[in-house]
C-alpha cells in the first residue's frame, strides 16, 4: 500500500513540476544565482578522484552539463510586467504612482526534456556506482522532482559529487547564456 501511495505522490508531484515549466515564474537571483553558485561550491566539496575512472566520468559530465544547459535556454520565455509601487510621488497636485519593472520568465519544453535527460544520467551513473534497486531508483527520481521545485532542498541534500556536477555545471551554462542572449533577462537579474 505505502509503495502505491508513494507511486501516486511522486507522479502528482512529477505532473505538477511538469506544468510549472510552461508557467510564468518571477526572475529572482536566488534561483538563478545563488543555487547554481552554492551548488558548484558543494561538487568542488564534495568531489573524490579516487580512480582514473572518475576522471573520465568528471569529464563526461561536464561535457554533459555544458550541452544540457545550452539547449534547456533554447525555450526559455521572458515576459516584463509593469506594477505600481506603494509609493507616489507628487505632480503638481496630482499623486503618481511609482511604477516599478518585475520580470517574469518559464522554461518551457526543452527545459523539461533538459530536466528529464539530467536525471536519466544522474540514474544511470548511481545504477552503475552504487548498483541501485527499483526502490533506490523511484526515491532518486522523488528526490530529483522535489529538488526541482524546492530548491532549498538541495541545500542539506547529501547527494554524490556527480549530481552536484551535472546539477551546477548546467546551471551556470543556463544562466550565463540567458545573460548573453537576453539583455533583457541581464537587466532582470541587476534589478531583482
Amino acid at each position: 500500500m505505502l509503495g502505491y501511495v508513494g507511486f501516486l505522490i511522486t507522479f502528482g508531484l512529477t505532473a505538477y513540476f511538469i506544468t510549472q515549466q510552461f508557467k510564468y515564474a518571477k526572475v529572482t537571483k536566488f534561483r538563478y544565482y545563488v543555487m547554481p553558485i552554492f551548488a558548484f561550491g558543494q561538487f568542488v566539496y564534495s568531489v573524490r578522484i579516487k580512480e582514473t575512472q572518475d576522471i573520465y566520468l568528471l569529464v563526461g559530465l561536464l561535457c554533459f552539463s555544458l550541452v544540457i544547459g545550452y539547449f534547456q535556454t533554447t525555450s526559455f520565455q521572458l515576459q516584463q510586467k509593469t506594477r505600481a509601487t506603494q509609493l507616489y510621488v507628487m505632480q503638481g497636485e496630482t499623486k503618481v504612482p511609482v511604477m516599478r519593472q518585475i520580470y517574469y520568465s518559464r522554461g518551457g519544453s526543452r527545459y523539461l526534456v533538459g530536466w528529464f535527460l539530467i536525471f536519466l544520467v544522474q540514474l544511470l551513473v548511481t545504477i552503475s556506482r552504487q548498483h541501485a534497486g527499483t526502490h533506490q531508483i523511484m526515491s532518486e527520481f522523488l528526490m530529483d522532482v522535489l529538488t526541482s521545485l524546492f530548491v532549498f532542498l538541495r541545500i542539506g541534500d547529501g547527494s554524490s559529487w556527480w549530481v552536484w556536477e551535472i546539477y551546477a555545471c548546467s546551471s551556470l551554462v543556463y544562466y550565463f547564456v540567458l545573460i548573453r542572449r537576453h539583455p533583457t533577462f541581464s537587466a532582470a537579474m541587476r534589478q531583482t
